[in-house]
């Protein structure tokens, strides 16, 4: 018995995403993620939020850069190595610096760095999982996902230019958007290393990630968010294992 092909019924074709510019997207992020970065997975494109990210970085590294003291290394590195002489504790505080203002004005190459390894670590993660997309997918939607770092940073330098200077140990909590300034990160290192993790901007990004990542690799929210927030959560221990290994260096000495 043969079929009419007038009445087998036409396949059903998703409507195309509504279109939104990269202006668009930038301002989605904040105030309506969920839409953009579905916009995103289905058409990723980051040179403006990134030449954007970059300049921000560059001129906040050209502005922080001569106003940051490292004085409180000195009070660090004597509890820490009660064996080095004052000259040796000057010689490592002026190369700490030198390293660290040099780290001011390559902030951008350090920052467009950061992003592709971010990227090729969670694609490689979620790819491992079963998840799809490619790694322009996966680029995109980290550099929209860190916009509210961008935002961080322009505090931040706002902060710190009104003030003069800054401590290069005091950046951390200037922006008073983690509960780290409650302790003294000498006295406790491994608690102050969490309640700086913590942060605000820093559970943003997080978010962010989780939406853009669900999108890209077609999981749902929750896989998402178990995944990046594993990753998250992997690091955290290993930096508190590294501020814990140089508390118990400190009370050894």
């Amino acid at each position: 018995m043969s079929s009419d092909p007038q009445s087998v019924p036409a396949p059903v074709i998703p409507p195309p995403a509504e279109t939104m510019s990269s202006w668009d997207r930038i301002v989605g992020a904040f105030f309506s993620p969920d839409e953009t970065f579905r916009a995103i997975a289905q058409k990723p494109n980051v040179l403006l939020p990134l030449v954007i990210t970059l300049i921000l970085t560059a001129v906040s590294g050209i502005l922080l850069a001569p106003r940051l003291e490292f004085d409180s290394l000195r009070t660090q590195m004597a509890a820490k190595n009660p064996n080095m002489g004052p000259e040796d504790i000057d010689r490592a505080v002026r190369m700490a610096g030198a390293v660290g203002k040099v780290g001011s004005y390559a902030s951008p190459l350090i920052a467009l760095i950061f992003f592709v390894i971010v990227a090729a670590v969670l694609l490689f993660a979620f790819r491992l999982m079963g998840g799809e997309g490619n790694f322009k997918q996966a680029f995109s939607v980290v550099v929209h996902a860190f916009l509210p770092r961008a935002i961080l940073s322009i505090i931040l330098t706002g902060i710190i230019v009104a003030k003069g200077t800054a401590d290069v140990n005091d950046i951390a909590t200037m922006v008073r958007s983690n509960l780290g300034f409650l302790v003294d990160m000498t006295d406790h290192p491994v608690l102050y290393s969490l309640l700086t993790t913590f942060d605000l901007f820093t559970i943003w990004c997080v978010v962010l990630l989780t939406l853009g990542f669900a999108y890209v690799s077609r999981f749902t929210k929750a896989k998402s968010a178990t995944i990046i927030i594993s990753i998250w959560l992997f690091i955290t221990a290993v930096k508190l294992g590294f501020a814990a290994m140089g508390a118990a260096k400190m009370k050894a000495s």
